[in-house]
């Protein structure tokens, strides 16, 4: 077992967990889903706000959320496809 948070890019649902990096294997511990990010000791990824996106998985930072491209807006926050809500 982990003796502390998980590391950057992974969420833990309690303080601690089995391993920093968990693998998904377990509910409520993996890697950071797309649309969220999650710095070092997340219990609960961080949505990216409205107007930003990201499809990718392990985001660490708020830094990882990118601006939707020109011609699309991204409305919600979490977003993991600006693809769909073109202006």
């Amino acid at each position: 077992q982990a003796s502390g948070p998980c590391d950057a890019g992974y969420f833990c649902g309690s303080t601690g967990g089995w391993t920093a990096r968990p693998d998904g294997s377990v509910a409520g511990f993996g890697p950071c889903p797309s649309g969220r990010y999650c710095p070092a000791g997340t219990v609960v990824p961080v949505a990216c706000p409205r107007g930003t996106y990201s499809s990718t998985v392990g985001n660490r930072n708020l830094s990882d959320c990118v601006a939707c491209p020109a011609g699309f807006y991204c409305p919600d926050e979490g977003m993991a496809n600006w693809s769909v809500y073109a202006c």
